[in-house]
C-alpha cells in the first residue's frame, strides 16, 4: 500500500449516520448527533489493485507525539468487477 496521509474534510460515515438518525421516522433513544464538521484528521491511501476476490481487514497503526499507539481495524471485501456495485 502506498503511504497514506491526512487530508481535510468531512468523514462520509459519520455524516451519514447523523444524516439517517435525524431523517428518520423512529429515532434512536438518546442525545441526538451533533452536525458533521470537517475534520483534520481524515486518512487516505490506496490499496493494491492487485487485490483479489475475498474478505480482508485493513488495519492502520498510528503513534501520537506522545509516543501513545493507536490501532483501528475495517473489515472489506473485494468483488468481482462484473456484479453491480459489488453486490448480487
Amino acid at each position: 500500500m502506498d503511504t497514506a496521509r491526512t487530508r481535510p474534510g468531512i468523514d462520509a460515515a459519520y455524516a451519514g449516520r447523523a444524516w439517517q438518525r435525524s431523517t428518520s421516522a423512529t429515532p434512536p433513544p438518546g442525545t441526538s448527533l451533533p452536525p458533521p464538521v470537517e475534520s483534520q484528521h481524515l486518512w487516505q491511501g490506496r490499496l493494491p489493485r492487485s487485490l483479489s476476490v475475498g474478505a480482508y481487514t485493513l488495519e492502520v497503526r498510528v503513534r501520537d507525539e506522545w509516543g501513545i499507539e493507536t490501532l483501528a481495524q475495517h473489515a472489506f471485501e473485494v468483488h468481482p468487477a462484473t456484479l453491480p456495485y459489488g453486490r448480487n
